[in-house]
């Protein structure tokens, strides 16, 4: 999460433990870590839950995740808004990033990935890592 603030600027919001709707039919969700456009979080209330799904969710997993729910949580996420959905997997120390088109980039500790709109520059994979 620090290291996508540093880069956000005044173009988004990044927060852990993001709650959204991404569907009006859907109860709450929230995002391990997520970044979402100033404009659409100053629209919505204080009192209110972001609709549809933030523009850049990244989920860490972990021994309580299935892979099932990952990938239904990416595909619903991918299809309300979501531009870019980052799945980090701590234990092979990897990154995966998917994009609405379903396309699946694994980056590894060497790697560096750009991030997406509203989000400027890139991030060192081995930063993800670093205690």
């Amino acid at each position: 999460m620090m290291l996508l603030k540093r880069l956000v600027d005044n173009t988004g919001v990044v927060q852990m433990e993001m709650a959204f709707r991404p569907t009006p039919e859907n109860e709450v969700w929230q995002a391990d870590v997520a970044c979402v456009s100033v404009a659409r979080d100053a629209a919505t209330g204080d009192d209110e839950y972001l609709m549809g799904s933030p523009e850049l969710v990244v989920e860490v997993l972990s021994p309580s995740n299935t892979m099932d729910e990952i990938l239904d949580r990416q595909g619903m996420c991918l299809a309300n808004g979501c531009v870019s959905f980052w799945t980090v997997d701590p234990k092979r120390q990897i990154l995966m990033v998917t994009t609405p088109d379903r396309k699946t980039i694994v980056f590894d500790r060497q790697s560096v990935v750009a991030l997406p709109e509203p989000l400027n520059g890139s991030i060192e994979i081995a930063k993800v890592f670093s205690d």
